[in-house]
């Protein structure tokens, strides 16, 4: 596969690409595009991973939701330079990225973390992948109201709740059930905290389950 490094051009990033290319004995090219807006405009994310630099102040703050308002085809990201935080690299997995190195790893992890992204497999430590697993599975013992819904959820909450599980966006669910944005907005926030989720994939994983 291809590799192409998305970070700041600077005389660090291009020192840093020459050492890539030397250890991985492949070619890298350095991108200033980053992958969800290559990819909106290709349509396409087959045959590239990217390593995609996480210090990047201005990349930060929006990088999930965006990911989250993704529609099909999600690139094969490794984020790179990642602060050693658990629920951030959990919130990483969840998002669908396919593995992290943290700062401060040493350059010779990641050729074993492209080996096993190319082989269709994660890198993340353990103790993420064990907490990414047990965030799925459904308590057996979850109390339900008289109309099998899981207890506190509103039949207008489950309408919802069934339109995330189908991939409508915010903006799609207030046309589609003639409501407010706000109003889908407000029931959405009351959804995540009754059935103890934090994003959207979630909540279309916990629909799919329970619905």
């Amino acid at each position: 596969m291809n590799l192409r490094l998305f970070t700041l051009p600077t005389l660090q990033a291009d020192l840093f690409l020459v050492q890539l290319q030397k250890l991985l004995d492949r070619p890298c090219t350095l991108s200033t595009t980053d992958p969800l807006e290559q990819l909106e405009r290709e349509n396409q994310a087959n045959g590239v991973i990217w390593l995609w630099d996480w210090q990047q102040p201005a990349q930060q703050a929006l990088f999930f939701s965006r990911l989250e308002k993704q529609q099909g085809i999600i690139p094969l990201i490794i984020l790179i330079n990642l602060p050693n935080d658990q629920q951030l690299e959990l919130k990483a997995l969840q998002a669908g990225i396919r593995g992290v190195l943290h700062y401060g790893d040493t350059l010779d992890q990641l050729p074993r973390a492209l080996q096993a992204v190319e082989q269709g497999e994660l890198w993340f430590s353990r103790q993420t992948l064990t907490q990414g697993l047990l965030g799925q599975m459904t308590l057996p013992t979850e109390k339900t109201t008289n109309n099998g819904l899981p207890q506190g959820i509103t039949p207008r909450e489950k309408e919802i709740l069934l339109q995330i599980g189908a991939g409508l966006s915010n903006k799609q669910i207030a046309s589609k059930l003639d409501i407010s944005l706000h109003t889908v907005k407000v029931h959405t926030y009351n959804l995540y905290r009754k059935i103890e989720v934090s994003n959207r994939m979630e909540a279309a994983h916990w629909a799919e389950m329970n619905l």
